[in-house]
């Protein structure tokens, strides 16, 4: 009597070579659209970083600019030298704020002044980019710089004490302004015979990862063309009206 073999009622079939090659095809597929997803979301975050970073610079700025300019001292000249390279500089004599520590020197009084300038400075690997800086006159330096003439130039600034306050400058312009007969407002300069009314202030900013692609002062300078395809789409410009105490 012949009896089967018991496992010739079950036959175990694998895959073929054409089905592996499809799972593996298809599984490659998911995967591509997964790290596709993740890289755009890492690059979504990244960005929105960066224009968060630049957002906070520009409110930091805006913040000591207004409150110098609130406590500025009445009858005293506004420090304004414009420039047609993109950087202004801008000073204010001024009251000494509550928060100040009082200056190592003695006798001390309220007499302060501060000064906003770009000045290029070195990163690392030897690169360099512009940087928005605030220096910083206490009282007896103040005087003295009230005592050269009725119209003080800037004094230059020093970028290796100073405190930076916005990082990748691409443009500072920090123009004062005053209203003629007819109220209409001009361009002000030291020599005006009528006081500036209130300042226009623009700042045009660049993120980190945009400011890696430019390694000298010479490359930052390619970002001041205004027809530039590539600065349009990388620059944040910010810009305010600030009125000036009369």
């Amino acid at each position: 009597m012949h009896c089967p073999h018991p496992d010739s009622k079950f036959t175990t079939r694998g895959f073929t070579l054409i089905e592996l090659l499809t799972s593996m095809a298809i599984s490659s597929i998911i995967l591509l659209f997964l790290f596709g997803l993740i890289n755009q979301s890492s690059i979504t975050y990244q960005s929105s970083q960066s224009a968060v970073t630049t957002l906070a610079e520009a409110r930091a700025f805006f913040h000591f600019f207004e409150s110098d300019l609130s406590s500025r001292l009445p009858n005293t000249p506004l420090l304004s030298e414009v420039s047609p390279a993109g950087f202004d500089k801008i000073g204010v004599i001024r009251a000494k704020s509550f928060d100040e520590p009082p200056a190592s020197a003695t006798p001390d009084s309220d007499l302060r002044s501060s000064m906003f300038y770009v000045a290029y400075t070195p990163d690392f690997a030897g690169t360099v980019s512009p940087k928005l800086f605030r220096s910083y006159l206490n009282a007896t330096q103040t005087q003295a710089l009230l005592d050269t003439s009725a119209t003080p130039t800037i004094p230059p600034g020093d970028p290796t004490v100073d405190e930076p306050l916005i990082f990748n400058v691409v443009s500072f312009k920090a123009q004062p302004k005053f209203l003629n007969s007819s109220g209409n407002p001009e361009n002000w300069l030291p020599s005006s015979n009528a006081d500036p009314a209130f300042i226009d202030v623009t700042i045009e900013i660049i993120d980190d990862a945009t400011a890696a692609r430019y390694r000298t002062q010479a490359s930052w300078s390619e970002l001041l063309n205004p027809t530039s395809n590539s600065r349009r789409q990388a620059v944040r410009t910010f810009a305010r009206t600030i009125q000036l105490a009369r």
